[in-house]
């Protein structure tokens, strides 16, 4: 129950963090129309959730010791395919943004990739405040 519990808190934070960097980029982008640090923003926030998603799927393939082929592939190749969705992400922006088009800014899409992570920094963070607090 431990567990889950840590995994809520830390995608509540990462949820804050995205939430709070959306409405910053959201209102910059009304107020002085850079679209692409919204939409880099949203891109990178996306694709570090899929891929906390990704994560916690490997690791629940992993840990049931589910020896189905088709199981054993997701599980292994979990990290080739979050390695092509951060590069895919980083790709696109710098690819459109060499075209010409402004859709995604890199460092936007860069700084999105770290909602998730800082969230889980943060709860592991509590949680060891919390049990040396027990002590």
């Amino acid at each position: 129950m431990e567990n889950k519990s840590f995994n809520q808190h830390a995608l509540l934070v990462a949820a804050i963090i995205s939430a709070l960097g959306t409405i910053v980029f959201g209102i910059l982008w009304a107020l002085i129309g850079t679209m692409s640090l919204f939409l880099g923003w949203v891109l990178g926030v996306v694709v570090g959730f899929i891929n906390y998603g990704l994560i916690a799927f490997q690791t629940s393939m992993t840990i049931s010791g589910d020896t189905r082929p088709f199981a054993t592939i997701l599980a292994g190749g979990g990290f080739f395919i979050r390695i092509l969705l951060y590069g895919g992400a980083m790709f696109l922006s710098l690819l459109l943004w060499k075209k010409g088009y402004d859709v995604f800014n890199v460092f936007a899409v860069f700084g999105g990739f770290f909602p998730v992570r800082i969230g889980l920094y943060l709860a592991e963070f509590y949680e060891r405040k919390k049990r040396s607090s027990k002590s």
